[in-house]
C-alpha cells in the first residue's frame, strides 16, 4: 500500500511539475506574437544626424508610439529616436528637431 501511495505522489508531483512549466512557457511574452521591424525608409538627402537633445519640438505636434524588440515585441528602453518634422512654413529647420529617448515602457 505504501508503494501505491508513493506512486500517487509522484504522479501529482509530475502532473503539477507539467501545469507549472506549462503555464512559465505561456508566459506574457513568450505568448506575444513576433514584432516585425519597421520597414527602411530613405533617409532623405537633408538627413543630418544627432539631433540635439529636446522635450519638445514646435507646437501642435503629438507623437506617440512604442519601441518594440523585433524578436519577441518587449518594450525596450532608453533607445535613441530621432525626430525632424516639417514646421508650419513647409520647411525643415532646426527648431523641428529632437533625439528623444524611450522610458521604461518603450514609450
Amino acid at each position: 500500500m505504501i508503494d501505491f501511495q508513493k506512486s500517487i505522489i509522484c504522479r501529482h508531483n509530475v502532473t503539477a511539475l507539467f501545469i507549472l512549466l506549462l503555464i512559465v512557457s505561456t508566459s506574457e511574452y513568450t505568448l506575444a506574437v513576433t514584432c516585425s521591424p519597421t520597414p527602411w525608409d530613405e533617409i532623405g538627402p537633408f538627413y543630418r544626424p544627432n539631433a540635439p537633445e529636446r522635450t519638445s519640438i514646435g507646437k501642435g505636434y503629438i507623437v506617440s508610439g512604442t519601441v518594440r524588440s523585433a524578436g519577441d515585441c518587449r518594450p525596450l528602453h532608453n533607445v535613441r529616436i530621432e525626430i525632424w518634422q516639417v514646421g508650419p512654413d513647409g520647411t525643415y529647420d532646426d527648431a523641428h528637431r529632437a533625439t528623444l529617448f524611450s522610458d521604461r515602457s518603450g514609450r
